[in-house]
């Protein structure tokens, strides 16, 4: 288990690769990092973590299992929308109750699922 220092830091990292890769939109970034099914696997939160500059290539596979392992309520062995926003709603309430400066509202992704389909160019009539 990674400790809290650490996981501040994935926090941190995953936040600045969201501003400067996707204008900061976090359904835009869970979007890009799912599979077909429109859930972000332990390969989609590995290459995430490089994208962030996150551990090397020995150790990045150990930090997306730890991550998905975290996040995935259901246990089916991907992060769904719901998870990934549940994640940062339980976090944030978190750091409020401990009376520290929280994540910013604008960081907090929006509670509209993403539509999978249009990841892959499928519009929906």
């Amino acid at each position: 288990m990674a400790s809290e220092g650490q996981k501040q830091e994935l926090r941190q990292k995953a936040s600045t690769l969201v501003d400067a890769k996707f204008g900061g939109d976090y359904a835009i970034a869970f979007r890009h990092y799912a599979d077909r099914n429109g859930k972000v696997s332990k390969d989609g939160v590995k290459t995430l973590l490089r994208d962030a500059g996150v551990g090397n290539s020995l150790t990045r596979w150990a930090w997306a299992g730890a991550v998905v392992a975290e996040l995935d309520v259901d246990r089916d062995g991907a992060v769904s929308w719901p998870e990934f926003v549940a994640a940062f709603e339980a976090d944030r309430a978190a750091t409020a109750q401990a009376g520290e400066p929280g994540v910013a509202t604008s960081s907090v992704p929006p509670r509209r699922a993403p539509d999978p389909a249009a990841r892959f160019g499928v519009t929906s009539t």
